[in-house]
Formats: C-alpha cells, sequence, structure tokens
C-alpha cells in the first residue's frame, strides 16, 4: 500500500471517527437511561416495600400497644382489687387515675391512656411535692385506696397535720368501729413519740419474723393470718416542725418500714421551713427520694417513674370519702380477726405426760409461726404469777378456758390443782361441774366460785393460805421451795396451785372495809410467798385503774405480776396493766388478739398474740376424758354459787350425817341445819339444841325482797326466813327417828305468804316423815304460850322434845297488854324462852320487825336467845344486837348467823329457801338408814 492510500484511509478514519464517537455516547447515554430507569424502578419498588413493611410494623406496634394497654388495665384491676374478704388482702398497689402518652411519640395514631397504679403498702413509700388543693386530693385517694384495698380493720392511719389543715378529718369515722384506726397529732412533741413507738413497732416485727421471711407481707401469706398490724403514716407540710433528730427518725422508717408493713405518705408544700426554731431547712423530702415515689404537680402532675407521661388524678369528693369511710366502718365491726385453733396450740394426744415438779406451763395462742407459752414456777426467770385484763367482749373468758385446758391436758390432777373463782356471772365455770345432767367434772378443779360474793372469795384465800403454811412445813426439812422437796422426795404427791380469780377487783370494793382489808393482805402474800411452795395467781380483770393505787399502796400486790396480758383496752387500762407509756392493748384492733409482756409491763418487752380459740365441743370432749381417768381418785370440787337458792334437798347429805351420828351415839342434842356458811369446807351451818338456857333461835328481819305491791318478785317462793325454819324442822325431824318430838307450829302468816312459800306442802312433808305438826293459829297463840310456860314448870327434863316453830310472830303485835292476874303474854313468852330450852322445849321463831323483837324480849332478854339469824336488817340495828364491831350489809341470798356460846364471831351464810316439790320427793325417797 503506497503513502498515499494510507493518508486516504487515514482521513476516512478521522471522518467515521466522529460517528463512532457518536454511535458509543448515544450507546452509554442509552445505557445510562436504561440503568437510571431500572434504579429508579427498583427504588419505586424499595420504596413500595418499605412502605409495606413499615404500615405492617406500625400496624403490628400499634396492635402490641393496644395489647399491652389492656394487659396492664387487666394486672391492674388484679393489683388494685384485692378480695377484701380475704383477712390477707392489702392494698400492696392502689390506682391514683390514668397516665396519658401522646400517640405520635409511639407512631400510632390514638393517644395511650393507662391506668396509673404505684406501689404502696409493704412496697414503697410516696412523696408529693406541690400545691394544696391537688396535694390533699392525693393525699384522700391514696388513703382511700388503702383502706378499700385492705382488709377491714387491718390498716391504722396515722397522720401528722402541723397546721391543722384538716385533711384526714374525712376519716374520722374510722374511730366509731375500731379505736386507733385514725390518730393524728399537730405537735412535734406528739410526732416524735409516735416515730418512736413506730420504730420499734419496726424492730418488734422484725423480731416476731426472725428473718424468715423479707417483708411483713410476705410472712403473712406463709403463716397463713394477719400477723402485726399494716399502718399508713401521713405526714403534712413536711418537714414543718421536725427536727433533725426526728428526720432521721422518718428517713429510717422510710427505708425500713414498707418491709415491716409501715408505709409512709409525705406531702412537702413551698415552705420547706423545718426545725424546732423553725429556721429555713434543706428540702427535706427530696432526700426521701431512694425510698419512694415521686409525685411532683409543682408545674404539671407527673409521676417520677414515668416522666414523659402526663398524670390525670381520679380524686374523690370529700362526701365520697365520708361515704365510703361510713361504708368501711360497717364492714369493719363485723369483721373478724385472725383465729387459731386449739388444737393449734395444744396436742391432743399428749395428755398428762408433765411434771410440774419444776415449774408449769400453758399455752396462750401464736405470734406468727411460733407458739407462745408462759411459764409459772422458773426459779431463774422468778416469774410466778400473772395478770390479765381486757375489756367487754375481747375475749377475756376465752383466754381464761385456753389456759385452764393447756395446764389441764399437760398435767394431772396430781401434778396441777385449781381454785378457780368468778366474781362476774359464773357461766364461764359452770361446765366443771356436775350436774343431774352431766356427772362429769373437771378433776384438776378444787374449789369452783360460781358468781362468788366477797366472802367466800376471802374463805378462798384463807384456805389456800393455810395450805400455803402446811406445805412450809412439809418442804421445811428439805430446803426452801417445792422444787428441792420434789426432787428430793419424788414419790411425794405436792401439785402445783393455780388461783385464778376473774374480776378479782370486787374483793377490793367498797376498799376500805376489813375484807377488802384481809384479801390484800392474804393475796400478797400468797403472790410474794406463795412461789416457793408451789402457789400460783392468776388475777383477771375488765379494770383495775380503780385499783391500781389501792393495789400499791396497801399491799405491794401488783409488783409481784411480772407477767402482763393485755387484751384490747382503753388507753387508761392498757397503761394501768403495763406500765406508764405503754398502752400496747390499746392499740390491738380485734377480738382474741392480746399484748403479752413478761417484764412488768416495759415497753420493749410487748409482744403481740392471737389467742387460740378455746372450741367447746373439743374442750367438752375432753374435759369428759380427764374425768373418766381421774373419777375414781379424784373428789367432785367444791361448789360455791352465791346465787343459787340453797334448797332443802341440799341438806340431806348432812341430814344423813347428822342422824348416822344421833344412832351410833345412841344420845346426844340433835342439830338443825339452817343453812351453809360461805367457806370452802362446804360443812353446813347448824344449831344444836342441847338442854340448856338460851338454846332458841331467831330469824330477824324480812325473810325476802317485796316490790311495792307487797309481793314477791319472779316465781320462785324465796322468803328465806321461813326456809330457814322448815329446812330446820325437817333436820331435827329426820334426827328423832323413834319419834320422841313434837312440832308445834304458830302460823301468823297472810294467805298469799302462806301459799307462796309452800307451808301446806311443808304441813304434808313432816307428816309423810312420821311428824305432824301441831298448827296454832292467831286465836290460839295466847293460850299455847300459857299451856306451854305451865307445862314447862312441871316437865321433865328428860321427857321428849318441843319444837315450837313461829313464823311471823312480830305479827301478833305487842304482848304488854296484862290480864286480870296482872301477867301480860310477853312474860309468858319469856318465860318460855327463859325456862324451855332446859325442859328440851325449844322456840325458832321468826320476827321481820326487830323492834318488836326487842320489845317481846324486853330489858331482860339477854342469854334467852342464843342464836339469832339476820336477813334483812340493817348494820345499825345489827349493832344493838351484836356491838359496833360487826361488818354487815344486806344481800340477796344472805344472812349473817351468829351463836353466842358456840361461834367465836358472827359468819355469813346462805340460808335455805322454801320447800319445794323436789325437795319433797328427795327427802321422801331418800335413804334414811334404820
Amino acid at each position: 500500500m503506497t503513502t498515499d492510500d494510507s493518508v486516504a484511509d487515514l482521513a476516512r478514519l478521522g471522518d467515521e471517527l466522529p460517528l463512532a464517537h457518536q454511535r458509543v455516547l448515544g450507546s452509554l447515554e442509552a445505557a445510562t437511561r436504561r440503568h437510571e430507569q431500572a434504579t429508579a424502578a427498583r427504588a419505586q419498588a424499595m420504596r413500595a416495600d418499605q412502605q409495606r413493611a413499615v404500615a405492617l410494623a406500625r400496624n403490628r406496634s400499634a396492635q402490641q400497644v393496644i395489647e399491652f394497654g389492656g394487659y396492664v388495665r387487666d394486672n391492674t384491676e388484679t393489683a388494685t382489687n384485692s378480695a377484701v374478704d380475704d383477712v390477707l388482702a392489702t392494698a400492696e398497689y392502689v390506682q391514683l387515675g390514668h397516665l396519658e402518652l401522646p400517640g405520635h411519640a409511639l407512631g400510632v395514631n390514638e393517644d395511650l391512656e393507662l391506668p396509673w397504679v404505684v406501689p404502696l403498702l409493704g412496697r414503697s413509700n410516696l412523696v408529693v411535692f406541690g400545691g394544696d388543693d391537688q396535694a390533699r386530693s392525693i393525699v384522700h385517694r391514696v388513703v382511700l385506696a388503702a383502706l378499700t384495698g385492705t382488709a377491714p380493720g387491718q390498716l391504722d392511719v396515722i397522720g401528722h397535720d402541723p397546721h391543722l389543715r384538716g385533711w384526714l378529718a374525712p376519716f374520722s369515722g374510722l374511730k366509731d368501729a375500731l379505736d386507733g384506726s385514725l390518730y393524728v397529732v399537730s405537735s412535734a412533741d406528739d410526732l416524735d413519740k409516735t416515730l418512736d413507738r413506730l420504730i420499734a413497732d419496726v424492730q418488734r416485727v422484725t423480731d416476731t419474723m426472725r428473718g424468715s421471711e423479707p417483708t411483713l407481707l410476705d410472712y403473712r401469706r406463709t403463716v397463713g393470718y394477719p400477723a402485726e398490724r399494716l399502718q399508713l403514716v401521713v405526714l403534712l407540710d413536711y418537714p414543718i416542725g421536725v427536727t433533725d433528730t426526728m428526720h432521721r427518725k422518718v428517713t429510717t422508717l422510710a427505708r425500713v418500714g414498707p418491709a415491716a408493713g409501715i408505709c409512709l405518705v409525705v406531702v412537702s408544700g413551698n415552705d420547706t421551713r423545718g426545725g424546732s426554731e423553725g429556721a429555713p431547712q434543706p428540702d427535706r423530702a427530696r432526700e426521701l427520694h431512694d425510698f419512694g415515689e415521686i409525685i411532683d404537680q409543682r408545674s404539671a402532675l407527673r409521676w417520677s417513674r414515668y416522666p414523659h407521661c402526663s398524670a390525670h388524678l381520679s380524686a374523690p369528693t370529700v362526701d365520697e370519702v365520708i361515704k365510703a369511710v361510713a361504708d368501711l366502718t360497717a364492714r369493719m365491726r363485723t369483721a373478724g380477726g385472725p383465729q387459731v385453733d386449739f388444737v393449734d396450740v395444744e396436742d391432743l394426744n399428749d395428755r398428762w405426760t408433765r411434771s410440774s415438779a419444776e415449774g408449769i406451763t400453758f399455752a396462750l395462742g401464736r405470734a406468727g409461726r411460733d407458739l407462745v407459752e408462759v411459764r409459772f414456777g422458773d426459779e431463774r426467770e422468778q416469774r410466778h404469777n400473772a395478770l390479765v385484763t381486757g375489756a367487754v367482749g375481747q375475749g377475756k373468758s376465752n383466754l381464761l378456758k385456753v389456759i385452764i385446758h393447756s395446764l389441764s391436758q399437760r398435767y394431772s390432777p396430781a401434778e396441777v390443782q385449781m381454785y378457780l373463782l368468778d366474781f362476774k356471772d359464773g357461766v364461764s365455770l359452770y361446765p366443771y361441774t356436775s350436774t343431774p345432767h352431766s356427772p362429769d367434772f373437771l378433776p384438776h378443779a378444787r374449789v369452783l366460785g360460781l358468781e362468788s360474793d366477797r366472802d367466800f372469795g376471802l374463805a378462798v384465800l384463807q384456805e389456800i393460805d393455810a395450805e400455803r403454811v402446811r406445805r412450809a412445813a412439809v418442804i421445811k426439812p428439805y430446803g426452801d421451795n417445792i422444787a428441792r422437796y420434789r426432787h428430793q422426795v419424788p414419790a411425794a404427791t405436792m401439785p402445783r396451785i393455780v388461783l385464778m380469780i376473774d374480776e378479782f377487783q370486787r374483793l377490793f370494793e367498797p376498799g376500805d372495809d376489813a375484807i377488802a382489808g384481809q384479801a390484800a393482805q392474804l393475796l400478797e402474800g400468797l403472790a410474794r410467798l406463795g412461789r416457793a411452795y408451789g402457789i400460783h395467781v392468776l388475777l383477771a380483770s375488765q379494770s383495775i385503774s380503780g385499783i391500781s393505787a389501792l393495789m400499791a399502796r396497801e399491799s405491794g400486790l401488783y409488783g409481784q405480776f411480772p407477767i402482763r396480758i393485755g387484751l384490747k383496752n382503753s388507753p387508761q387500762e392498757s397503761v394501768a396493766t403495763m406500765s406508764v407509756g405503754n398502752d400496747g392493748p390499746a392499740r390491738l384492733r380485734h377480738r382474741g388478739e392480746a399484748v403479752i409482756n413478761l417484764d412488768y409491763g416495759s415497753l420493749g418487752a410487748n409482744r403481740t398474740v392471737t389467742i387460740a380459740s378455746a372450741q367447746d365441743d373439743i374442750l367438752d370432749s375432753l374435759r369428759h376424758t380427764w374425768w373418766e381417768l381421774a373419777r375414781d381418785t379424784c373428789p367432785a370440787p367444791a361448789v360455791f354459787d352465791g346465787a343459787r337458792l340453797l334448797r332443802p334437798a341440799d341438806a340431806v347429805p348432812s341430814i344423813r350425817r347428822l342422824r348416822a351420828a344421833r344412832l351410833t351415839a345412841q344420845s346426844g342434842a340433835p342439830s338443825a341445819v339452817i343453812g351453809m356458811p360461805i367457806s370452802v369446807s362446804a360443812v353446813p351451818a347448824t344449831v344444836t339444841f342441847t338442854a340448856e338456857p338460851g338454846r332458841n333461835l331467831a330469824v330477824l328481819g324480812a325473810g325476802e325482797k317485796l316490790d311495792q305491791l307487797g309481793a314477791a318478785p319472779g316465781e320462785t317462793a324465796a322468803n328465806h326466813a321461813i326456809g330457814v325454819l322448815q329446812t330446820a324442822a325437817l333436820s331435827l325431824a329426820l334426827q328423832h327417828p323413834a319419834g320422841d318430838a313434837r312440832f308445834v307450829s304458830i302460823e301468823l302468816l297472810d294467805d298469799s305468804t302462806a301459799s307462796r312459800n309452800n307451808m301446806g306442802p311443808w304441813h304434808h312433808l313432816m307428816a309423810r316423815i312420821g311428824f305432824p305438826v301441831d298448827i296454832i293459829d292467831r286465836n290460839g297463840i295466847l293460850n299455847f304460850l300459857q299451856e306451854q310456860a305451865d307445862a314447862i314448870a312441871e316437865a321433865d327434863p328428860a321427857g321428849p322434845a318441843t319444837y315450837i316453830l313461829a313464823f311471823g310472830l312480830d305479827r301478833i303485835g305487842r304482848l304488854d297488854t296484862p290480864d286480870a292476874f296482872a301477867n301480860t303474854p310477853a312474860e309468858v313468852l319469856r318465860a318460855v324462852l327463859r325456862d324451855g330450852p332446859t325442859k328440851s322445849v325449844h322456840v325458832l321463831g321468826w320476827w321481820a320487825n326487830t323492834a318488836t323483837y326487842q320489845a317481846h324480849l324486853g330489858f331482860a332478854g339477854d342469854g334467852m336467845v342464843d342464836v339469832m339469824v339476820f336477813l334483812r336488817v340493817d348494820q345499825s340495828a345489827v349493832h344493838d344486837f351484836l356491838g359496833p364491831f360487826v361488818t354487815w350489809t344486806v344481800r340477796d341470798n344472805r344472812a349473817l348467823w351468829t351463836d353466842r356460846t358456840q361461834l367465836p364471831e358472827p359468819t355469813v351464810l346462805v340460808p335455805f329457801s322454801p320447800v319445794g316439790d323436789q325437795d319433797a320427793r328427795v327427802i321422801t325417797t331418800a335413804e334414811w338408814g334404820p
């Protein structure tokens, strides 16, 4: 190829190069466009996918938010609506209103609304900052929610209101249901005392749990009943009036209180001054941040846990609070407290296995999971006696039953004996004695005082003191106490003695007489000295505040009782039971709860106990079993029923013994049974009619209590003057088996009195036992007396006995009108009284009017009548007969008996009532022997 050809080719290529370049650029542009179109298509597809994914995500998120909101509401319902019928129900969480979160923040269309629930009782504290109006509403909402969400009666509200705002006033109705359910103080001193008590409560609760559970709520659920109290403490205008020391106490409570069931609600306003001088202080409420929930409503209402949510309070009106409190108090009045069964504290299969040589122990109930027992006779601890108090209806009788049956289950009658006195109504002791329908009795009981009176109480103290003296003589060669004696003489029988007196304060009423003085002296001696000889005293009462000073001053009795058991009572009685400053029993809330203190009532020694429930069916079965085991070796207890009428049939055993004694001796004077002395021995009061001057009987005073119309109240005849004479005649007749006695009845009674008091049936009964009665009426009395006086003058002293019974002798009037021979009927009566006994003629007469009696006997009457029974005769009249040093008070079913030659001093007795149908059946069917 030539050069020209090469040039030509180059020229041609030069012309084609732009075209080629153009084609390449076109291809690139086309490729770029296609790429951009593809990229745009892919981007559009991706955006569409993204939009679909976002939409799906938003839908899923919205659904989850909705589901979460429902979950929150469901759980809120569960957490804040506990079954208040459950005794363990507790407002651990309370709902204050609702929280709102804008929907756009969550990518949803609607704003989110959730319940506003805060932890409270047992969980946390609450600190509120801000203005007064809304702060008050928050307080109302919190307190009301806490009360209504907790089992009725389980929560106390305590307030400090230094500015006397009265924010807690709508809750004052709580006081009507349970004392102490609402307690508000305003002074700094009172707040300081309250903080000290709360800190002591924390310590007590901690001791009760003993580290077994982290919180009181956990502990309550574990043991299955509401041990201890829950407390909501509302501190308004904090820290007004709060010193540095007090603030440290508040901080301590904020830290440890919730675990012990104590929750603080602290309200702090704009005024942050505190201290005793009111000087500016740091915002102390903020120092509580770490121990509770914070609600700040100074600008907008916010809960510190979720500050991005706006909070909305559901505030109750004052009227709504008052109505809700009224409903709550109604439930509180009927709410039952915790219960522990007797079988939970006493093993029914472990019977009589314990020895009392070193002391005795009985169960009371439970404190949490712990069995609570009390021990008498421990020489190391020196706790030998107990004092029990409790207001009416708080379970004192139940507590005493638990003690009695716990001791009786653990120890045999050879190890423990009981002297049980009831100065109330005696109902609780009736099951322990045999009755015609139930022959079993409590074999451990030696004495049962049913409706005891002071005379019998004194007699029991004298009996036990005599036993103390006897034991001292027995023990002395072996040491100085029962434990050493039992150790050295293991075969010896010397049971511990428990003296239990319910409503013992009545022994000291009126407080300034001989019985009160003797009772105080004997009780103090038994409480102080009896311990060495196995004698222990348990005194119980509803009220001792009125006699505590007397006890301390007169005898030092109070200091002999280190064990103090206080059921719910007034603050005054609680302090009287425990010690100054210790009102623990007043702060109990439920029947059957008690504060037990083993250190003379020292405040730090309180322990709250749930007393076991004495189930009657179980206890009845136990007593029957004990009786079956001991019936052949244990005598029935001596029973004194101060209100029961003494029936003539009750005299049958005594008359049988008197009859047998006369038959055995073939001689001896008969004795009339006239009543029952108020003593432990139950030996009847008898009057022996020997052939000696003065052996006559005068019954003086009204025989029954009459109403304004002159009729005896009630349906049962109870003219004791008639009853004494009827029973005396029956007992005398049955001591003359040979029939060598005559009975004459001078009857001056009106028909109504004679009928109501069964004079006709008495005549019939006397005839059935072989001694028909000669009846002398008003018209024949003067002739009879003259004939009797003439016969006495000529009678043989060894002849048959004559018993003249005069019913209502004062109704004949004065006997000083002379006859034609200047003799007066009074002189004839005096001759019979003076000369009759030496000829075996004895007068047993009733004068309702003592002045008439004195007129009949005249100034020379001394020595004519040795035996007198005073019924409704006032003390001044008794002094006329017996001198100024005799103490006597007119009482129903009581008489004062004196025998100038046989008794060292006048004696109170229960007189017999008139004969009834049952008495007649018993006497006529009894086995009297030959």
